[in-house]
């Protein structure tokens, strides 16, 4: 008797040819795509910051902080003041409606240098008293002669087109119309306004959220230009000032400033654009990936580069029906499933952030990691399956000498 009377013949499975075969196609696509993915993971890495920036864009911007109360300039007087002002002045020598604008611009930007009474305590009786004399003084223009009010603390002259105040001992007026408060040709506006306007944002911005440099040079400059619609010249400093009526620090670092005519914001950089839109809405920026993710998709494509390299010696082992390629099979479909979720995680995650701007992103996202991520975990099944049917246990288990191929 022969030693081969000892051992049952075995035909070897269909099935486990075919799984030899399609093991070899699948992980020789698996390492043309996997080493693709090891590119855009590396890609992607580039954009990974250390934790997940905070929601900007699409978070709700701050509240408005509006101008709450009355803006009043450093020397100048409330509107309730300055209309005791008007009224004393009027009991001394009647003014027209138009005289009475002029100096109300004028009080509104340095009112405690016209009359030197405490605001707290003042009275149209005691304005009143204030004035010692008051004269007609020939107009310039040749119009209806100035009212010139001789005061406590200098020489009020006023007409129809414009309000100055000469303090004692001073050759230089202060004016409420051209002069120091506007630009002479009326085009524009002049320095003085422009600070004031400047000085009123930077005090609605609040604390901690100001402008920076660039912002205010942007700012300045857009004021500067005779087409610019934020602020309408007036003839006073505290009334171009008091047009800025809200400011919005937006997310990104943007000022948003409105006021009476229009809005505009200012990018942390000095970039500007027409309405309340934080810049970086409207420029592209990179997508910002979380450390994390961009770690763990590098790692997965890493580990399906190796286990595709695996799978292929997996297929070149069952084709020459080495016993050890049945464990071959299973060692990698049991290491493949977890790594499969590791896949749909890494993917859904990355997909998040390089679409977090879309409202989209979620399904996008969940797409990314249905088509790329999920249909890694077919072949391991079916491989668990197919390594434990009885005729391929059986094949691979009866030694060489009994097998018939």
């Amino acid at each position: 008797m022969s030693g081969n009377d000892y051992f049952t013949n075995v035909t070897r499975p269909g099935i486990l040819t075919a799984v030899g075969v399609f093991s070899i196609i699948v992980a020789s696509t698996a390492l043309l795509v996997d080493l693709g993915s090891l590119g855009f993971a590396n890609a992607v890495s580039h954009f990974a910051v250390r934790r997940t920036p905070a929601a900007t864009i699409n978070s709700a911007p701050p509240p408005l902080t509006p101008a709450h109360a009355e803006y009043v300039a450093p020397n100048g007087l409330s509107a309730s003041q300055r209309q005791i002002v008007i009224a004393g002045l009027s009991q001394v020598r009647p003014l027209s409606i138009a005289r009475q604008k002029q100096v109300d611009g004028l009080l509104a930007d340095a009112g405690q240098q016209v009359i030197g009474l405490s605001p707290d305590n003042l009275t149209t009786d005691r304005v009143v008293a204030y004035v010692t004399d008051v004269r007609n003084f020939p107009n310039a223009s040749g119009g209806p002669p100035d009212d010139l009010f001789i005061l406590g603390s200098g020489r009020l002259q006023v007409s129809d087109e414009n309000a100055v105040f000469f303090a004692q001992n001073s050759p230089s007026g202060i004016r409420s119309h051209g002069g120091s408060f506007t630009d002479s040709s009326g085009t524009h506006l002049a320095s003085e306004q422009i600070a004031a306007v400047v000085d009123r944002v930077q005090s609605l911005c609040g604390q901690g959220q100001a402008m920076n440099s660039a912002q205010i040079n942007a700012l300045q400059s857009e004021l500067e230009l005779p087409s610019q619609t934020l602020i309408t010249p007036s003839a006073s400093v505290a009334e171009a000032a008091a047009q800025v009526q809200s400011v919005r620090a937006l997310g990104d670092g943007t000022i948003a400033v409105t006021t009476g005519n229009s809005s505009m914001s200012f990018g942390p950089r000095g970039r500007m654009v027409p309405g309340v839109i934080a810049i970086s809405q409207t420029i592209w920026t990179p997508p910002m990936v979380a450390k994390r993710d961009a770690t763990l998709l590098v790692l997965d494509t890493f580990l399906s580069f190796v286990a595709a390299g695996f799978l292929l010696a997996c297929g070149v082992m069952v084709l020459r029906n080495s016993p050890i390629s049945r464990w071959m099979h299973l060692g990698y479909a049991i290491g493949k499933i977890p790594l499969v979720a590791l896949s749909c995680f890494a993917i859904y995650q990355v997909a998040m952030a390089l679409n977090a701007r879309s409202p989209d992103a979620e399904s996008t996202a969940n797409a990314w990691m249905m088509i790329v991520g999920m249909p890694g975990i077919v072949y391991p099944i079916v491989l668990l399956i197919v390594m434990n049917l009885r005729s391929v246990r059986e094949f691979l288990g009866t030694p060489t000498v009994a097998r018939i191929f």
